[in-house]
This record gives C-alpha cells, structure tokens and sequence, in this order.
C-alpha cells in the first residue's frame, strides 16, 4: 500500500462503452499520468459495461499501475463498469450512483446461461473485490443470478433470480464505496 503522494491528480473519463477503443485510451492516459508525476489517478465512472475481455486488461492496467487510483463512480458502473471501479485503490461514489448489475450478456443483451462463463466472470468479480479488501461474496451475487447473499449491514438478501446493484448509500454501508461526494474536487 503506497502513501497518499504529491503531484498533480489526472482525471481520466471511462464514460462509454467498455470495448477496445477504451482500452487504448486508457493505456495512454495511464502513460501520460506517470510521465506528469502524478499523484493520483481518478477514473470518472459512468458505463453500462461492455466487453469482459477487455474490463479484464482495463482491470490488470489498473491493479500495474504505481500511481493511486480511485474510482469516482458518477453515474452507473454498471456490468463490467463495476468490475473496473473494484480495480481501483478507492471507490467514491455520487450520491445516486449505482455500481454492480454485473450479470454477463450475450450481444444482443440476453443473460449468458453458460455455467463456465459465468463461473470464470464470478471468479474475477470476486478476486476484485478482495484485492481492494471488499466482501467477495457481494462481487459473486452481482455476476451470478443464482447465489443467495446475505447483506445484514442494509438488511437486505439477495435471493436467488435478483442481481445485485448498490446505491451509494448501500455501497458505502456494505463496505463497497469507500466516500460519498458531489464532486470529483471533493
């Protein structure tokens, strides 16, 4: 875990589709920020997911990275979105936000029944989340239709047939928004 450093913070939208194009402009921004000094990265967060393959190298780009990133989640992070923000150092979400629903699709949006897939998918969620100290299980019921998940902190379980998506006052009580802020300055 590094200390907070100085430098100057860069900002880096993932406000598409998850998809090779911002895979590439990440890598730059990446690049750009370690060139500048920069202290701090923040993602600015609001995608309806996208590619898999691709959150995975967007996630791996993050979890190399020496500069500290947080993820500002500011509208959804929603499908592979929330697997990108559980990457990061530190999620803060908007107040209205939303991060999970992270259930795989096939292209035309029908839910992937294949049990690999979704196992392979859970896996990742999971390993996600406990890389930033995050309850795995949380990460598992958001990719996986069929898990049951007990959240006593919002008095709430997840049955099976429901996915779960967290508001930002439940991520921030179930311990997966680590901030609430109105801002990305704040």
């Amino acid at each position: 875990e590094t200390g907070e450093k100085s430098g100057p913070v860069y900002i880096i939208p993932v406000d598409q589709e998850i998809e090779t194009g911002l895979e590439k402009f990440m890598r730059r921004g990446f690049k750009e920020a370690a060139k500048m000094n920069a202290g701090l990265i923040v993602l600015e967060i609001n995608t309806p997911g996208g590619l898999v393959d691709t959150a995975d190298k967007i996630g791996q780009l993050i979890r190399d990275s020496n500069i500290t990133t947080v993820a500002y989640i500011q509208g959804n992070a929603a499908s592979a979105g929330s697997y990108i923000a559980l990457n990061a150092d530190k999620i803060v979400m908007k107040p209205g936000s939303m991060i999970g629903a992270a259930a795989m699709v096939d292209r035309t949006g029908k839910r992937v029944e294949d049990a690999k897939l979704v196992a392979y998918w859970k896996s990742k969620m999971s390993a996600a989340a406990e890389s930033s100290g995050r309850d795995s299980k949380i990460a598992e019921g958001m990719a996986d239709i069929n898990m049951v998940v007990d959240m006593p902190a919002i008095g709430e379980k997840k049955e099976k047939g429901d996915i779960i998506a967290l508001s930002s006052e439940q991520a921030l009580k179930v311990g997966y928004a680590d901030h609430i802020a109105s801002t990305p300055d704040e």
